[in-house]
């Protein structure tokens, strides 16, 4: 390596230059591959463990894919096809300054009054950009939920669709609906 560095200078290089640009070389590698390495997805993780997304849509399409993966192992489903709607996009709850002071009653309850109707936001500051302070991110609530399955014609697999779907999602049975795909 060194002869072709040699032949491409025409004389013998410095040994520090060398060094100094393997290691540039190597952070510069190290950079592009971790840029490239990311999760094009907005996914994160909670401080509770939950998952939540920044993009509504790749919310709803990894929603519809484990939908899909559950349905199609329903007993006499068959193969599956979902489509989640959602009634609004996920909610941001920042954290406030609170002026308030606590006081117990006699029954052992505590109350909380707002000696200030018009709290600040919490803003955090770094590198010259200010952020609120996020304590909670809201899901988006779900709409409905379409079911296309090759035994949408056995009732019980029907019922256990529906099942499924109301109670991993927590909505209504009048908020499913399941049809038999074409054939």
């Amino acid at each position: 390596m060194i002869d072709r560095i040699q032949n491409l200078f025409g004389k013998k290089p410095d040994k520090k230059l060398l060094i100094t640009l393997c290691i540039g070389l190597a952070g510069v590698m190290l950079i592009a591959g971790s840029s490239l390495s990311k999760s094009e997805k907005s996914e994160h993780i909670g401080s509770d463990g939950s998952v939540y997304y920044e993009n509504c849509s790749e919310y709803v399409s990894a929603l519809e894919d484990k939908l899909t993966d559950m349905i199609s192992d329903i007993y006499g489903a068959g193969n599956a096809k979902v489509m989640v709607t959602l009634e609004n996009g996920s909610e941001q709850i920042f954290a406030r300054k609170d002026d308030s002071k606590t006081s117990s009653s006699d029954d052992g309850t505590r109350k909380s009054e707002s000696r200030n109707e018009s709290s600040e936001y919490v803003v955090l500051r770094s590198n010259n950009n200010e952020n609120g302070l996020v304590l909670k991110v809201m899901q988006p609530k779900i709409r409905g939920v379409a079911v296309l399955c090759e035994g949408a014609d056995k009732v019980y697999v029907r019922q256990s669709v529906t099942e499924l779907l109301t109670a991993v999602l927590g909505i209504g049975s009048n908020r499913v609906n399941i049809s038999k795909i074409a054939e």
